[in-house]
C-alpha cells in the first residue's frame, strides 16, 4: 500500500479512483473526478485557502456551470463569484 493512503479506508493512492467512485452529492449536478484532495495536506492545491474552507464555502455557479471553489483547483483563489470586488483568496484572508 502506498505511504500516502489511509490504511483501512482505501486500497488506492489518492487520485487513482475515477468515474463512478466519485458521485455528486447534489442530484442533477454533473459528476466529474478532477483530482483528489490530499487529507495529509490542509491546502491540497496550494492556493492559500484550506481545503475545508473551500468545501464549506463552495457553491454551484449556474452562470459558469462550475463550482465557485474547489480544493484541487489552485486558480479558484482569483475568482469573484459574488461580484463584490474581492477575490476568494481576499475573502478568506479578511475573515481570519
Amino acid at each position: 500500500m502506498p505511504h500516502h493512503s489511509w490504511q483501512g479506508l482505501a486500497n488506492e493512492a489518492f487520485g487513482e479512483r475515477t468515474g463512478e467512485y466519485y458521485l455528486s452529492l447534489w442530484v442533477g449536478l454533473p459528476t466529474e473526478d478532477i483530482g483528489s484532495a490530499d487529507p495529509l495536506n490542509s491546502d491540497s492545491d496550494n492556493d492559500g485557502m484550506p481545503d475545508g474552507w473551500e468545501i464549506f464555502h463552495a457553491r454551484w455557479s449556474l452562470f459558469d456551470d462550475d463550482w465557485t471553489l474547489n480544493p484541487v483547483n489552485g486558480g479558484d483563489g482569483l475568482g469573484d463569484p459574488d461580484l463584490d470586488g474581492m477575490s476568494n483568496w481576499e475573502e478568506y484572508n479578511s475573515n481570519l
